[in-house]
């Protein structure tokens, strides 16, 4: 993701969005989730699998165990611990996060693997525990692994957070990586299936259930590729006049718009800021276009400079990844190829 994992990190490690959008997804929005609940944890993954795995080797005629640990890492993107009270004891669950700015076809193995190292990982150290405490009286299948009949494992939920504007297209099962040619094993196969929060997949009707700025980040997302739509939302939804210079930022760098952004300004207005672009341009354009029309001694000078300068505007659009030449195409009344020909590649 380039920087746009770095911002996606850091907007995201702040508690009260990272339990916004597990809020969204598992409770409908509803603030089940609190933001002090939450504690941050190392995102490493550490594991050997099911404590030491020893191997046996004879030297001098003595058969000797040696350890042979072949500790596996991996690095979560954010991970999280939740406290949860209930009469008066204390429930807790992992809760992780993985952000991408591009589809990752082997996503559920991905995950899959975090959250396997994480239980891994405690069952290592609760049966480090076992075996240090005064205990004795235990099981020889108890001993066997360290872990005793009534030990308990702390639940990992971990949530994809996609941050593009097309349709996740990769597989979000396990079984949906395997081929036709195994589908009489997949039955016997146990799975594993993704969470996750895509922009494209979420209503209009739902981004208000996000109680942070998170929400209007998915949406300018989900609309970035149609200026039409991006408009109507951005206008008819009040959060966008009042957005935070992350959320500018990582809104920028998500859709490739190029908000500009001042360290000391706090708060941003949207709707204002789109509207000021869009004008932009579009002088720009129209000023291009007048300049050429007089130049080449035409009367209509003006007119086609106005013509000139929503087609620069579409140019500009496309070229900044903003609008889809489709989309630019039938703006200007040609069909894609034409608009191609004639304006994308002089």
């Amino acid at each position: 993701m380039g920087s746009l994992d770095a911002v996606a990190k850091e907007y995201m490690s702040r508690n009260d969005r990272f339990a916004d959008a597990f809020n969204f997804f598992i409770y409908d929005g509803e603030q089940v989730i609190k933001p002090e609940m939450l504690k941050e944890l190392d995102p490493t993954e550490i594991s050997i699998p099911f404590g030491d795995m020893r191997e046996s080797s004879v030297e001098n005629g003595t058969k000797k165990n040696r350890k042979n640990e072949k500790p596996v890492q991996m690095y979560r993107d954010l991970l999280k611990s939740w406290k949860i009270m209930s009469d008066d004891k204390a429930i807790y669950v992992l809760l992780g996060a993985e952000l991408q700015g591009k589809v990752h076809y082997a996503m559920p193995v991905r995950n899959l693997l975090y959250d396997a190292m994480n239980y891994s990982e405690q069952v290592k150290l609760v049966s480090q525990k076992n075996r240090k405490s005064a205990d004795k009286k235990v099981q020889s299948a108890e001993f066997l692994s360290g872990f005793k009949k009534d030990d308990r494992l702390l639940p990992v939920i971990t949530l994809t957070i996609y941050f593009g504007a097309d349709e996740w297209d990769g597989p979000k099962t396990l079984r949906e990586m395997f081929g036709k040619d195994h589908e009489e094993f997949v039955k016997f196969i146990p799975d594993y299936t993704l969470n996750l929060i895509e922009p494209h997949g979420i209503k209009q009707e739902d981004f208000p259930k996000f109680r942070s700025k998170l929400g209007e980040v998915l949406e300018y997302i989900k609309f970035s590729n149609d200026a039409e739509k991006l408009d109507e939302g951005v206008r008819n939804n009040e959060g966008f006049k009042s957005v935070d210079i992350d959320t500018v930022r990582l809104i920028n760098e998500a859709t490739h718009w190029k908000f500009e952004v001042e360290d000391e300004k706090e708060d941003y207005d949207m709707c204002k800021a789109l509207l000021d672009m869009q004008k932009n341009h579009e002088k720009i354009g129209e000023e291009r276009g007048r300049i050429e029309g007089i130049r080449e001694g035409r009367l209509e000078g003006r007119l086609e400079g106005k013509i000139e300068g929503k087609l620069e505007l579409l140019v500009n659009l496309v070229n900044d990844e903003i609008i889809t030449c489709s989309e630019a195409a039938k703006r200007a009344g040609m069909s894609k190829e034409e608009f191609m020909e004639k304006y994308l590649k002089k």
